[in-house]
C-alpha cells in the first residue's frame, strides 16, 4: 500500500491552474437522491473526473442523456454498516447510473479513513474489493439499477497514476463478478502507444487536440468524447433511449444545460 499512499497523498486533490479547488473528502455530505418521486432512467454520477465527463455523456446519449442529471457522489461507504444505504441512494439516481470515482475516494483509503480497510495491508486491494466494492455493487444491483462503471484515466503524475491504475484494477475485478455492472477502461483509451498518460494527440492536418486540462487530471473535449463513445458501446443493451451519432458535431463543449462551459474552459484545455 506504501506507493498507493504516496500517489494519492501527493495529487488527490489538484491545485494546479484549471484544476478543481482542493476539498478534503471528510467535508463532503453524504450523497442524496438527485430527484424527488420514480427514479429517471438514467444517472451520471461520480467525483470531479466525471463532471469533466458528463457534457460528452449527456450529447453521445442523445435524449435521455440530455435529461440526465449529474449528481456529486465521490466516495463509497466507509463501514459496513453504511452499505445499503449508501446503495439504495444510489439507486435512486436512475435505472441505469455511470459512474465514475477515484480521486477523493483514493484520499481516504490512503488516509485510513476507511474503517474496513487497512491501508498497510499488503493484500488491501482484496479487502477493497470482497468488503467495500462487491458488496456496495451487489446492493445497488439489488434495487434493481446497473452500474455502467468508468475507471479512472492516465495522470500527468506517475506515483499517482500508480494509485489509481492499483483503484481501476479493483474495480475491474468487483463489476466482473456482479451482474449488471460493466466497465469502461477509460485508461487505456486515453493512453499513449506506450500505455502512459498523454496529455493530447496531433490529427494528420496537424491540430493539436488536447485529451487531458493542463492540471493533468480533468478531461478536456476530445478526451471525454472517446470515453463517452466507449461508454455507448460498452452499456448500449442497458442505456435507455437511442445514442446520437451525430453528436459529435453538437455544440455540446459550450452550451450544455447543465454543466455549462466551466469544464471546457479554454484556461483548461486551450
Amino acid at each position: 500500500m506504501g506507493l498507493l499512499l504516496v500517489a494519492l497523498l501527493s495529487g488527490a486533490a489538484c491545485s494546479g491552474s484549471g484544476a478543481e479547488p482542493a476539498a478534503a473528502p471528510t467535508s463532503v455530505a453524504a450523497p442524496t437522491s438527485a430527484v424527488e418521486g420514480p427514479r429517471p432512467p438514467l444517472g451520471l454520477a461520480g467525483d470531479s473526473m466525471m463532471a469533466s465527463l458528463t457534457p460528452a455523456l449527456r450529447a453521445a446519449l442523445g435524449p435521455a442523456g440530455a435529461q440526465a442529471a449529474f449528481t456529486l457522489y465521490p466516495e463509497l461507504p466507509r463501514r459496513a454498516e453504511d452499505i445499503e444505504s449508501s446503495a439504495a441512494r444510489f439507486a435512486d439516481l436512475g435505472e441505469t447510473v455511470i459512474f465514475m470515482i477515484g480521486v477523493w475516494e483514493g484520499s481516504i483509503l490512503s488516509d485510513g479513513e476507511n474503517e474496513q480497510v487497512d491501508p498497510a495491508s499488503p493484500d488491501w486491494q482484496d479487502t477493497y474489493r470482497d468488503r467495500v466494492v462487491i458488496p456496495w455493487l451487489e446492493a445497488v444491483a439489488g434495487h434493481g439499477t446497473s452500474v455502467v462503471w468508468v475507471g479512472m484515466t492516465r495522470v500527468a503524475d506517475p506515483l499517482q497514476a500508480l494509485g489509481f491504475g492499483e483503484l481501476n484494477t479493483v474495480y475491474q475485478q468487483a463489476t466482473d463478478r456482479v451482474p449488471g455492472a460493466d466497465f469502461v477502461d477509460a485508461g487505456a483509451l486515453l493512453a499513449g502507444p506506450d500505455g502512459r498518460f498523454q496529455p493530447s494527440i496531433t490529427t494528420p492536418a496537424g491540430t493539436v487536440l488536447r485529451l487531458n486540462a493542463i492540471d493533468g487530471l480533468h478531461l478536456c473535449p476530445e478526451g471525454a468524447a472517446r470515453i463517452a463513445d466507449a461508454v455507448v458501446a460498452t452499456a448500449d443493451e442497458s442505456l435507455p433511449g437511442t445514442a446520437d451519432p451525430d453528436w459529435r458535431a453538437t455544440d455540446w463543449t459550450r452550451h450544455d444545460r447543465v454543466m455549462g462551459r466551466h469544464w471546457y474552459d479554454v484556461r483548461r484545455c486551450g
